[in-house]
């Protein structure tokens, strides 16, 4: 039996330290020289994460299994940045003399994600951990609700008619006198 090489063996592992490298030079965790330790427990991962958008909420999941969510999981919401960091422990009990495959990732993880709107502060914020599985439940502020304003309309004075102001004070001659006036002076 003739043994085939997987061309694309290594490439997975290559991207994966790419990728955790790159993380952790745009979070500023980046120092000159070898890495301090290879030891998995200190190196930091990244757990897949979903986030989708409901009617009214932003919900969050994270695929974080083996993870105890009540001593090892942090949540932090901050205007609108989302940030899950944590722990994930390996709890076996044998030591481990020699790796064959090791793709499960162990160490502390943090995630951040920058919600496209303001969540509600004052609403129910809710995380539920079911089945390895982190999800975070973030309403959102309600929109704004249109206002009728309703346009009131003054209504002019009645106008006055010539008539009426002349039966009230009598018929107006030249000079601002009235037709009552001239006739009490010359009388």
């Amino acid at each position: 039996m003739k043994y085939r090489r997987d061309p694309f063996g290594n490439f997975f592992e290559i991207q994966k330290q790419i990728d955790q490298i790159f993380d952790a030079f745009i979070e500023g965790q980046v120092t000159a020289g070898p890495p301090a330790s290879v030891n998995p427990e200190q190196q930091f991962w990244r757990p897949p994460m979903d986030v989708y958008e409901a009617a009214d909420a932003f919900i969050v999941r994270v695929e974080l299994p083996g993870v105890d969510p009540e001593d090892e999981v942090e949540i932090e919401l901050t205007e609108s940045v989302l940030t899950i960091r944590g722990t994930r422990r390996d709890r076996s009990r044998e030591k481990k003399q020699h790796y064959h495959l090791a793709e499960i990732n162990y160490g502390g993880f943090e995630r951040a994600v920058a919600l496209p709107e303001a969540i509600d502060d004052d609403g129910e914020l809710v995380a539920n951990y079911d089945d390895g599985f982190l999800e975070i439940t973030l309403p959102k502020v309600a929109p704004p609700v249109a206002k009728t304003i309703p346009v009131q309309t003054k209504r002019p004075e009645q106008p006055r008619t010539i008539e009426a102001e002349e039966r009230q004070e009598g018929p107006s001659l030249p000079g601002g006198d009235t037709a009552a006036s001239s006739e009490e002076d010359e009388g």
